[in-house]
């Protein structure tokens, strides 16, 4: 009888041996399970402050702010296989939100073929140009997009969208067609907190887009939001509803009958040499009596690239048709400097002004509703502010 080999008789040698053989048999799927799983993220480190103890877009005033627009983000995508499905999620974590975690996306795409895209689950509204990477800030020049036309309270949908996508010549087209809801939102407009168990968004985006440009349109109509004033009253107990009320009468308005918007946007980036242009106009329509009045907003920016270094300057503007609850109209702006540390770190500085518009009960983008409801102080019509900012990708 052969006598066993002594190397082999020892437990941990045979372990792995048999492990090596494993592994060999396996690496050819363990590596294309590797190339399927792919995960990336962001961060964006901010720091804020303007000359307003009244505080002011969200929460800002003459104290260091140093969470507002800070934020850090996940994104796992797995594609099973040469399958042409693709499971997405990506978690988020903001300062402004006490760093809680949510899932900003969580669906599934499908696509059959190279023009077609159909998603299912929770994903980014398009309304704006930046809207598919707003959260990664290392995408765009400033340290936030203007906030006069970038100040929509939510910003993933829970639904369905398909995408048709097309190559003729030079020019890439797009057409995406989407159709969703969302559910138990908050947010804060004016100092007043609004909140509705459930919505419907609805919309189209076109795009065209060449090597040096890129041009955008979108329509979109928000449905059922069923604001009421008991919702209001519940959601805001400090407030004088009394004062509210009288005022609302006074102006023919209804300050519980949010139910519909309409709302469309217009974008141009255009690069040509060391410059870069970019500009957006958004237009909202509410429905008849709504406490806000119809409003427009848009913002123009030019920039130039010297090496690493990008100056830029943005003029920025929020303005109301007509009468409402508060007049949210104020214009921006803003002189920023961007500088690329290297392709996954950015760092920026901004300073700039607001001021408001002299229109009776303007309040600007400041966290509270008119004197004349509330009683508070006259409001400073400038504003000034200073931003930076550090963002990365990895």
């Amino acid at each position: 009888m052969m006598k066993q080999s002594a190397f082999l008789s020892k437990p941990d040698t045979i372990t792995a041996l048999l492990g090596g053989i494993l592994f060999l048999i396996l690496s050819p799927q363990l590596a294309q399970a590797e190339r399927a799983l792919r995960t990336n993220g962001f961060i964006t480190a901010t720091f804020s402050q303007v000359d307003s103890e009244v505080p002011f877009m969200g929460g800002l005033n003459d104290e260091i702010n140093f969470s507002q627009g800070s934020l850090i983000g996940l994104q796992t995508t797995f594609q099973p296989s040469e399958d042409p499905i693709e499971f997405v999620v990506q978690l988020l974590a903001l300062g402004k939100e006490q760093w809680e975690v949510d899932a900003e996306w969580a669906y599934v795409a499908y696509r059959p073929t190279d023009a077609w895209e159909l998603k299912l689950g929770r994903y980014r509204i398009p309304f704006f140009h930046v809207s598919e990477f707003l959260h990664v800030g290392i995408a765009y020049p400033w340290v936030r997009p203007p906030e006069e036309i970038h100040f929509v309270p939510f910003t993933a949908l829970n639904g369905a969208s398909v995408k048709r996508s097309g190559h003729f010549g030079d020019l890439e087209m797009a057409v995406q067609m989407y159709s969703g809801e969302l559910k138990d939102l908050n947010t804060q407009i004016a100092g007043l907190t609004l909140t509705t168990d459930r919505f419907e968004s609805h919309g189209i985006v076109l795009s065209a887009e060449t090597d040096s440009t890129n041009v955008r349109a979108s329509f979109h109509k928000i449905q059922k939001i069923g604001i009421t004033i008991n919702s209001l009253a519940a959601a805001n107990p400090n407030l004088d509803f009394a004062s509210l009320l009288a005022f609302a009468g006074s102006q023919g308005l209804n300050p519980g009958d949010f139910e519909d918007v309409d709302a469309i946007t217009f974008s141009v980036l255009h690069r040509r040499d060391n410059f870069e242009f970019r500009g957006e106009w958004a237009e909202e329509d509410f429905n008849e009596n709504a406490p806000l009045p119809d409003a427009y907003a848009y913002y123009v920016m030019l920039g130039y690239y010297m090496g690493n270094f990008m100056p830029h300057l943005t003029y920025s503007a929020y303005d109301t048709k007509e009468k409402g609850l508060a007049n949210l109209g104020q214009e921006s702006i803003i002189a920023g400097l961007r500088v690329n540390v290297n392709p996954a770190v950015a760092v920026k500085v901004e300073v700039g002004q607001m001021r408001l518009d002299d229109a009776v009960g303007t309040v600007g983008f400041y966290d509270t509703l008119p004197s004349s409801i509330t009683g508070t102080a006259i409001l400073d019509e400038e504003v000034n502010i200073f931003n930076a900012s550090i963002n990365m990708v990895f």
